[in-house]
């Protein structure tokens, strides 16, 4: 079994906050998202660092997410948090004070789809005959769902801003 992947976005898309951030929440929020869409399961956690640094907490994450959509064709989203700087401030909101963190907040969104192919004649006419159409469903597919993550982190990061 031959495997390559194929990118679904233009590279890692980088999306960055400075400011207030309820990231318990955003954290819950966001692996419910990966959750719901068949991505998450229990072993997607691949690296959680976190160090206290004089600005505050250095806090790296690193997801590595999947989802087969086939025998030959496995989705994969990987999602980096970079946060630094992260300290807890108490706000005001409406009628009463809460516990929020601030400070510089970057998640990175790569997504690919891993391609499994036989490694014979036949199989290679296959897939440039008739899986070509089926690919280009595929990565068009994960592209629009990667996008719409990157869409809806963004609106969550906006209902922060001040």
């Amino acid at each position: 079994m031959v495997r390559k992947n194929l990118p679904a976005t233009q590279g890692e898309v980088k999306i960055r906050h400075v400011g207030y951030l309820e990231l318990s929440e955003f954290y819950k929020w966001l692996k419910r998202w990966l959750e719901f869409n068949g991505y998450w399961d229990n072993s997607n956690e691949k690296f959680y660092s976190e160090n206290i640094t004089p600005s505050g907490k250095k806090i790296d994450i690193k997801w590595e997410c999947k989802k087969e959509k086939t025998k030959y064709f496995v989705y994969h989203i990987d999602v980096v948090f970079l946060l630094i700087g992260v300290n807890k401030v108490e706000m005001q909101q409406e009628d009463r004070k809460i516990k929020i963190e601030k400070g510089d907040f970057e998640i990175r969104v790569n997504a690919y789809m891993e391609k499994k192919s036989e490694d014979n004649t036949l199989w290679k006419i296959y897939e440039k005959i008739l899986l070509n159409k089926q690919i280009d469903r595929y990565l068009n597919d994960l592209a629009d769902k990667t996008n719409t993550l990157i869409d809806e982190i963004k609106a969550v990061f906006n209902q922060y801003v001040q």
